[in-house]
């Protein structure tokens, strides 16, 4: 993964998987001179794929049965071509094969969130990710998580030095567990969103599982920063897509004690209940001093409060929910951190701000 996540003056450098262009090429099964069909359509006399999509090619007997993924439907496909004879197939084999393009000398470790968002995890595991990497031929290893402590147990038991590449199917916070307990290791990081936002996939241009499921594969890289912070005790903590403090924060610690309810309650109802019941019980005024620098050779400035929100980020902030770009500035891949400060005020206005917020961006 490559990932370098910088708050302000602080870089960290980390490699993530993620979605990159395909580049079409089609191939023609005319073209390579044999009498191929493809055995469920015959009347089809070639086949139109990508090769950068090509993940895996066997060969069996007379017949090829390639495995590639359709970029324009997000999809894993299979076709078996037919041929005239093993000879022919052959031949189409030892011209296929190469394309696959995989490192297989890659190790993967997979960490798995069963009860993230709608607890597709286990899912999109065994559907999904674990018949392909069997069939592109990846050494692979899979660890589940029971709880939200068990990461650093899970990750003692690993020879850490032998992986190369780290998989998250879960939500952001499956991340951001991942990224703090690795920090300072050169692994790179790929996620398969299976969270209630998957907010992090999002700006990462991956929002579909299948779609993170093929990059993973292929080993493609972004570069890319996070939120480097040092807090009040001394401990420095990696954060992948923001940080908020203020009513943002008593919102989102209000909605995590909700998940008791389970699935039956959503992450939009969740957030909503939790927003109403700070408007309408108690308004907390955040006293506090920031302290910004603007750029790197400007000097530092000073904003005191009392406050009602403060907010960062990295990113556009698009999520599974909603497609609504809230900061249109945002971006992992530049060192630059958008910011939010709204200074105390009341309900109405709080709600206003917010209600701007959301619809024109910031």
């Amino acid at each position: 993964m490559r990932f370098l996540f910088p708050f302000i003056m602080f870089a960290f450098p980390l490699h993530f998987l993620s979605a990159r262009q395909l580049l079409p090429v089609s191939l023609a099964l005319q073209a390579l001179a044999l009498d191929l069909r493809l055995e469920s359509e015959p009347s089809v006399p070639y086949l139109s794929i990508a090769y950068s999509g090509l993940i895996g090619c066997e060969r069996t007997g007379n017949t090829v049965k390639l495995t590639y993924f359709n970029s324009s439907i997000r999809a894993f496909k299979t076709a078996v071509l037919l041929s005239a004879s093993e000879e022919a197939s052959h031949q189409l084999f030892s011209q296929l094969f190469p394309l696959c393009q995989i490192d297989k000398s890659r190790n993967l470790a997979v960490f798995l969130n069963p009860v993230s968002g709608r607890k597709q995890g286990n899912r999109l595991w065994q559907l999904l990710l674990q018949p392909l990497l069997t069939i592109a031929g990846l050494s692979y290893a899979v660890y589940t998580t029971t709880g939200p402590h068990s990461l650093p147990t899970l990750l003692h038991t690993l020879d850490i030095a032998r992986v190369t590449d780290i998989v998250c199917i879960g939500g952001d916070g499956l991340v951001h567990q991942v990224l703090n307990c690795v920090r300072g290791r050169d692994v790179r990081v790929g996620v398969v969103p299976a969270g209630s936002q998957n907010a992090l996939a999002c700006a990462l241009g991956c929002k579909s599982p299948s779609a993170a499921c093929f990059h993973i594969l292929k080993g493609n890289t972004v570069q890319g920063k996070v939120l480097d912070l040092t807090l009040d005790t001394g401990e420095k903590v990696l954060a992948c897509c923001g940080v908020a403090w203020g009513i943002v924060s008593s919102i989102a610690k209000q909605a995590e004690h909700m998940r008791q309810f389970g699935p039956a309650v959503s992450t939009t109802k969740r957030y909503a209940v939790s927003a109403l019941g700070l408007l309408l019980s108690h308004w907390n005024r955040y006293s506090a001093c920031l302290q910004i620098k603007p750029s790197p050779t400007s000097p530092w400035e000073a904003l005191s409060g009392p406050f009602t929100l403060l907010a960062a980020t990295k990113h556009s902030c698009p999520s599974s929910l909603s497609s609504e770009i809230l900061f249109p500035a945002g971006s992992v891949q530049d060192q630059q951190v958008c910011l939010v400060a709204l200074r105390a005020c009341s309900r109405l206005r709080t709600l206003q701000f917010l209600g701007k917020l959301r619809v024109r961006g910031s």
